[in-house]
């Protein structure tokens, strides 16, 4: 439901089918007075949810077909552009604002294996995969993120689509959901990504935050979209997820599960959550179930206007696919290359390579040179460090043998140099 001036507007498609519902004169208790509903059939079948834009002054509704086109109509239903991206459907959509004051925002939409805004495009790997999009306003620079559903690859671009940000893999191959917040605190907005079994979230540079991914316990699947809230008030962000026997768990911004969760919401199935407020501000969580049942939450928690970040499917009641919030940078530390943020995961290292991570205050050039505990030079790695965030660069021990290595992290930055020493235990 999107609100304009003193209405409500729903929409909804079908097929081919699409309906829009305004509804207004609310009274004390929140019943509608009145009812206009506009209907618009096309020759093609809608593929994507409706999203609410402005593309111009006037608000707008966007909606993708099988056709690889872009619908655009205005809330009374008519029709007022549309354009052919591809031949593929039209598998999502995402808005980012513009600096224009004629046109406020532009949007993104994936079809087949490319990434395109209304200017440009990009190629998004796999030719046989199919894409979900969600967006970010950060202040290091806004960006897109795409997703591969079922499958595990991750691509994120800036917003002209001129620059790749990351393309990472995630576990799991079963990829379901996209959400984006700043989960860390650090200002910068992290891409929550859900599969299956798992749960990640990534930094603005694709690097895996601490305490992330959440593994689903036993035999269960998640479902519905993660919502992203600050589900007790302390002012720092939740995850909010569920899983198919009808279970919600609330994790921590480091991934630990709030004590007294999971509790039983719904009936086990498919949900559809959506975070909401009532009428004292007092927050709670509604699940609808795939058997139909609506079951309702209510915490003893104020929400306030920064409570609810990414609280229903696709975002919003835009369906933006987006988070616009505006936040500054608050970097994880001053010094320039922090010890305690200097070390490797898994560590010890039972598989094929590991993670060296690190950070670094301002950029910097990386060199890691692992040696053995003699001082034998085993193999050095070169990468780049992103001011104010964690970098990371994979070393591949399948040809390593078992034993104890030291790694020497050398930062170069404009201003400073540092260095700063791990050891990494190998298991083979």
């Amino acid at each position: 439901m999107y609100q304009q001036a003193t209405n409500e507007i729903v929409t909804s498609v079908q097929d081919s089918a699409l309906s829009i519902y305004q509804l207004s004169s609310p009274n004390a208790q929140g019943a509608f007075d009145s009812l206009h509903i506009f209907t618009q059939t096309i020759p093609q079948r809608f593929t994507t949810s409706p999203c609410f834009s402005s593309l111009s002054i006037l608000s707008t509704i966007l909606i993708g077909t099988d056709s690889g086109r872009v619908y655009e109509f205005n809330i009374n239903g008519d029709l007022i552009s549309q354009r052919s991206v591809r031949s593929e459907p039209i598998t999502s959509l995402a808005l980012l604002p513009t600096p224009s004051l004629s046109k406020p925002e532009e949007y993104f939409c994936t079809s087949g294996n490319r990434l395109y805004s209304e200017r440009d495009s990009a190629e998004l790997p796999g030719s046989e995969s199919t894409w979900i999009l969600a967006a970010a306003v950060s202040p290091k620079g806004n960006y897109v993120v795409a997703a591969e559903i079922n499958g595990n690859r991750i691509v994120s671009f800036d917003q002209s689509l001129s620059q790749k940000l990351f393309e990472v893999s995630v576990p799991d191959s079963a990829l379901q959901e996209l959400a984006i917040a700043d989960i860390d605190g650090d200002g910068e907005k992290d891409v929550i990504v859900q599969s299956a079994t798992h749960i990640s979230v990534l930094s603005r540079a694709g690097v895996v935050l601490d305490g992330f991914p959440i593994q689903v316990r036993g035999t269960n699947e998640f479902t519905g979209t993660p919502l992203i809230v600050d589900f007790d008030g302390d002012g720092k962000l939740e995850i909010i997820a569920f899983t198919n026997d009808g279970e919600m768990w609330v994790y921590n911004r480091n991934g630990k599960l709030l004590t007294g969760f999971p509790i039983q919401v719904t009936s086990p199935g498919k949900s559809f959550p959506t975070a909401y407020t009532d009428s004292a501000s007092t927050g709670g969580v509604v699940v609808l179930s795939e058997n139909g049942s609506l079951d309702a939450f209510l915490t003893s928690t104020t929400f306030n206007t920064n409570s609810l970040v990414w609280w229903q499917h696709l975002g919003d009641e835009r369906h933006s696919n987006a988070e616009w919030t505006q936040t500054a940078s608050h970097p994880l530390s001053s010094e320039f290359l922090p010890k305690s943020r200097v070390y490797n995961w898994p560590n010890p290292v039972y598989g094929r390579s590991t993670q060296i991570r690190y950070y670094t205050s301002e950029d910097a050039n990386i060199t890691v040179t692992i040696l053995d505990l003699s001082g034998v030079k085993i193999t050095e790695l070169k990468g780049r460090g992103t001011a104010g965030m964690d970098s990371e660069i994979s070393w591949d021990v399948s040809k390593i043998q078992s034993g104890v290595y030291l790694a020497r992290v050398e930062a170069q930055g404009i201003t400073q140099n540092d260095v700063k020493i791990i050891k990494i235990a190998v298991v083979k």
